[in-house]
Order: C-alpha cells, then structure tokens, then sequence
C-alpha cells in the first residue's frame, strides 16, 4: 500500500539515504563488485530488520527503473545484434532450467521443511515475487514463509552473485561512457519515457524498465544516439534500487528468520545449484561467457540481475533478454502449476486419505 509522503515518510527517506548512500560508498571503496547496488541494499535490510522504517517513494523507484533500462539500451551495439541468432538456444535450455529448479526447492520445502505444498509452490517459484504474493494470498498459503522465502533468495542473489562470478571468472573490463549530448539526452528521454509509460499500462512484466530500454536500443541501434547518461545517474539508480529492495524487510524480525533460515539457505542453494548446471550446460553449446550466464540464468530480480549485469560490464542486453524472457515464463505457467498444486493438496487433506 502507497502512503501519502507524510513527515513520516519524509523521516523514513531520509533514513533510506543515509544508510543507503554509506552502505554503497563503503561497499564501493572495498571494491565489492555492483558495490553501489549491493551495498545500499544489505545496509538498508539490516536498518530494517533493526527496526528502523526506511521509506522510498514508489513513484522514485519507479524513475529509477526508467532510467536504468535507458542505460541499457546503450548497450545494444551491432555485435549484440549479430549475437542474437544464438540467442533461441540458451533461451530453451533456461526454460528447462527454471521448471527442473522449481521442482527441486518445492520438493525440498515440502520434505525437509514441512512445507504444506500451496506454500512450497509460490515460495519455490523462480522470480516475479509480486506476482507470487498476490496470488498466494488468495489461497491458503502461508503468506509470510513465502514472502521470507523470496527476499532472502533476492539478498543473496544481490549480496554474492557478484562475488561468485567474479570468482568463476574475471570480469569484463569498464566500457568507455560516452557523454550524450544535450541534445542526446533529451531524445533518450523523449523516446524512452513514453515507451516506459506504454510498456506499464500494457502491464508488460518489468515495463517501465523494460519499455526505457526498448526505445533507448532503438535509438542506439539506428545511430541516432552515441552516448548515455552520466555515471552519477547511473550511481543513483543503483542506490535507489537496492534500497527498495532492503525496505522490503521492514517488520521482520531477526527471530523469524532465523526460524526459517536453514529451510531459506538451503532452497537457495538448490535453486543457484540448478540454474548455475544450465548455464555451464550453454557455455558447453555456445560462446557466452559463465558469469554472464549464471546472471542470465539466476532465479529471480529481474531488475536486480539487470543492474548487476551493467554494474559488472556484462552484455547487459542478453542478460535482461533472458531474465523478461523467464519472469514472462513464470507469470504465464505459473496458474496452471498452482491450480494442480491446489488441487493434489486438497486430495491429501480429504478425509481417511
């Protein structure tokens, strides 16, 4: 629910951007790879599971989402477009991918955490956690094990991920920016803000990042456009997102998580275990890099993984293709699996079964 932005609000924005401002700053100098996103973000969650009420306006995150999807568009260059053809093959082995994680970490949370299976269900879906929220409110699923379920899998999407696969491999180097003209910025913004617009009233999964990133490619793709926004937009952008994700946890408590928690580390597990084969499984069929995979191929954050894959260099342009292309996935089967789900459960609680 949107509150009105109150002195309260403004009390809890101000809060949000401190802690956010030197959670990012401090993970940046550290050299903590996507410091400024990852580090506003673990900073806020733990100011909000402390009890603070860190606040950001929707309508900022929302700017936010515009603008990083307008960066991307840079990134589509001639190259990824003659990369694209290889494109439909690590697409169909990622929706193999997501349909063997599910079963896996729903079967963990049935048997080892005791799960009934509504909850295990949404809670193991892979992604669109708002999506799987609302739709498990309307049945008898344990909403907050859900909830728990998928912004702990989002923390540590965030909070290792880049780690991880800078580890596994050496990440790419910083591209060059180049400076858009006035003239420039305002065609970006003419183009990429209306497409953001549309893409949401369309209710397109991701659409003011996905619609900003549309019109920006285009425009970058046609040679209108050469440059992009200057690093501190894009410095901003991180922080404001990784924030909306830490405010997330406001009114959890540090007893229910640790209730949860051997159940919440070990699904992740699963479900980074699975995705990570897959996307080894397509560096063995084409040439994309691992750790540009195991970001395309990582179960959930749409937004996040996008981010993390412009704060890490990565083709950002194949990352997003694959990350909308599996939340598009998920939010159209996802019906189907809940309505059998629903059904095997209430067979199970029938009387004298």
């Amino acid at each position: 629910m949107r509150r009105t932005f109150d002195v309260k609000s403004l009390r809890g924005f101000a809060i949000a951007l401190v802690i956010a401002g030197v959670g990012g700053f401090s993970a940046n100098a550290l050299g903590i790879p996507a410091g400024w996103f990852a580090g506003a973000m673990i900073a806020v969650s733990i100011a909000a599971v402390s009890g603070l009420k860190p606040y950001v306006p929707p309508r900022l995150i929302e700017a936010s989402m515009v603008m990083l999807g307008i960066i991307l568009g840079a990134g589509v260059t001639p190259e990824v477009v003659a990369g694209i053809v290889e494109w439909p093959v690590s697409l169909a082995i990622l929706a193999v991918s997501v349909v063997i994680c599910q079963f896996c970490v729903q079967t963990f949370l049935v048997r080892f955490g005791g799960w009934d299976r509504p909850t295990a269900y949404f809670a193991a879906l892979p992604g669109a956690m708002m999506y799987c929220l609302v739709a498990a409110a309307e049945t008898k699923a344990d909403l907050r094990k859900v909830a728990i379920n998928q912004m702990v899998r989002i923390f540590f999407l965030i909070a290792l991920l880049p780690t991880i696969v800078t580890v596994l491999e050496a990440p790419g180097a910083p591209v060059d920016r180049i400076l858009a003209t006035p003239f420039e910025l305002l065609l970006l913004l003419g183009v990429g803000v209306p497409c953001s617009l549309l893409f949401k009233k369309l209710r397109i999964p991701v659409g003011l990042m996905t619609g900003g990133l549309l019109g920006s490619a285009l425009l970058h793709g046609s040679g209108l456009v050469l440059g992009s926004f200057p690093q501190p937009v894009l410095i901003a952008a991180f922080i404001i997102l990784g924030t909306s994700v830490g405010v997330r946890f406001s009114g959890t408590t540090l007893r229910y998580i640790a209730e949860n928690a051997a159940t919440t580390v070990g699904a992740f597990v699963i479900a980074m275990g699975v995705s990570g084969f897959f996307a080894w499984l397509v560096t063995r069929i084409i040439e994309v890099p691992l750790d540009q995979l195991i970001v395309a191929f990582a179960p959930g954050g749409v937004d996040a993984m996008i981010a993390i894959a412009l704060a890490m260099h990565m083709d950002s342009a194949f990352v997003a293709a694959h990350q909308i292309f599996r939340l598009v996935g998920v939010i159209i089967v996802a019906p189907f699996g809940a309505k059998l789900t629903l059904r095997r459960q209430a067979k199970a609680t029938q009387p004298g079964e």
